[in-house]
């Protein structure tokens, strides 16, 4: 039907046909597989400035594993999820400052 509809007139329409998905862009925001700690992580990389598309999946999974240790291990437990998350994203902030700016830099030199 696509060609018939193409040779018919001159253009090719996009109606119907599957666009390009992102497995990349889900997997950074945590939609695919659906993880919390994706996406929280993704939210605190965006809010520091970094973009978290432009880096590397060993990165991401460093991030996501220094906020993980955060929220677990320091931060005390309470019934406010988003009050601990606000808490360890402040300590992740202070904690790794230095990688941070690295990862400012390293995601600016990409634009």
């Amino acid at each position: 039907r696509m060609r018939a509809l193409t040779r018919w007139t001159g253009i090719v329409s996009c109606r119907g046909a599957r666009g390009f998905s992102g497995w990349w862009h889900r997997y950074v925001d945590g939609k695919n597989p659906d993880s919390l700690l994706g996406r929280r992580t993704a939210d605190f990389l965006r809010r520091q400035g970094i973009d978290p598309y432009k880096l590397t999946r060993d990165r991401i999974e460093d991030f996501r594993r220094f906020y993980a240790q955060e929220l677990n291990y320091f931060v005390p437990l309470s019934d406010d999820d988003e009050g601990r998350h606000e808490q360890a994203c402040e300590q992740c902030a202070k904690k790794y400052r230095q990688t941070i700016q690295r990862l400012k830099k390293y995601t600016a030199a990409d634009q």
